[in-house]
């Protein structure tokens, strides 16, 4: 009589027993009931976001001062050799084998076998120095001459002064040449080739018409 549940719900006609308002007995008994009926317990929470489709909501229906969060762009990261290569310079467990160079804008190769026996090994899935260099002229870095044949230090640096030491952020600037580069100079080399071949075709012909006219 004073308090009940919707049609949709749960009806009872019948007064509950005589406890009073917020007593225990009513409330397990409006738990039963909703479940019973299949509506919303309550001690389950109704849906926090109008635009749930639980609820049958839109985007539109979001709460007043809800926003929405972006996913912030992501970060470059460098190339895995040049990170790698930074890491082995930096470290200095491996300064008996390679190190920064007193001002830091290169780096040195001080013991070529040890680079091949320990170093790179423990970088990179191979331990061939001239696949290393190999890898460091793809890059953009070249090697300095030394100051004599005998000496076994090679100095790398690279073109663009990109690679230094305390640079670890400018290292997603470091690209791989791109093959796409290779292969239009390979083809300007081969139409240069093709172009004095043609040349030289039409010499041979032409000196033949004069030839062949000198004898007519």
């Amino acid at each position: 009589p004073a308090i009940c549940w919707s049609a949709a719900h749960f009806f009872s006609g019948a007064a509950p027993a005589a406890e009073p308002f917020g007593g225990a007995v009513s409330a397990v008994g409006l738990l039963a009931a909703g479940s019973a009926a299949g509506g919303t317990s309550l001690g389950k929470r109704p849906c926090a976001s109008a635009a749930s489709s639980e609820c049958g909501g839109t985007a539109d229906d979001l709460p007043a001062g809800g926003k929405r969060t972006r996913r912030k762009p992501a970060e470059p990261r460098a190339a895995p050799f040049v990170q790698k290569l930074y890491d082995m310079v930096t470290n200095p467990d491996t300064d008996p084998a390679i190190c920064w160079s007193a001002g830091g804008a290169s780096f040195l190769v001080r013991r070529p076998d040890l680079m091949e026996l320990a170093v790179l090994p423990q970088y990179f899935k191979h331990n061939r120095l001239v696949f290393f260099a190999k890898q460091l002229r793809a890059y953009g870095f070249r090697q300095r001459m030394a100051s004599s044949r005998i000496d076994v230090i090679r100095e790398w640096v690279h073109e663009g002064g990109r690679f230094c030491r305390g640079g670890a952020h400018v290292l997603p600037t470091i690209q791989r040449a791109s093959s796409a580069a290779a292969s239009s100079s390979q083809g300007g080399q081969g139409g240069r080739a093709a172009g004095t071949a043609a040349g030289g075709g039409g010499a041979s012909v032409a000196r033949g018409g004069g030839a062949a006219s000198g004898g007519g």
